[in-house]
């Protein structure tokens, strides 16, 4: 039961440390650029303790929102990207008494999404519904509209 707890409990501490759905700042979140009238870049960078998955999510909603916010229905990936950035840190040692206690270390990712997303107030095949997007995703995580 312990270990349950304990595995449940680190769980919703990773999952509280994961890049919040939000402009970018210094723990990751979204940038956005409009590149036609219905053609948009989006990019999303995720801190080290984001999944892949919520990376990925996360940027598929703010094409939604962008495609509601300039009052299109749907929209479609034209080019999807990876632009992750991961690195080693390095292990440090300090000396105390007889024994060199070492921290630091470890590998750290951080993932990143880029798209390119055409809007149109048409269904055409590989059109995504953004409101219903939109609404999947923010239920998945528990996001506020």
């Amino acid at each position: 039961m312990k270990g349950t707890t304990i595995t449940i409990a680190s769980a919703l501490l990773l999952a509280s440390c994961a890049t919040p759905y939000q402009h970018l700042g210094l723990g990751g979140g979204f940038t956005d650029k409009q590149i036609a009238p219905d053609t948009f870049k989006i990019h999303f960078r995720g801190n080290g303790y984001t999944p892949d998955k919520r990376a990925q999510d996360l940027a598929v909603l703010r094409a939604a929102e962008l495609t509601l916010e300039h009052g299109y229905q749907y929209f479609t990936a034209l080019n999807v990207g990876s632009s992750d950035r991961g690195f080693v840190a390095p292990v440090t040692g300090t000396v105390v008494g007889n024994s060199v206690i070492a921290s630091g270390g470890g590998l750290y990712h951080f993932p990143g999404v880029d798209l390119v997303i055409k809007c149109s107030h048409e269904k055409t095949p590989g059109a995504q519904d953004a409101k219903y997007v939109a609404w999947l995703i923010r239920a998945t995580y528990d996001l506020k509209s």
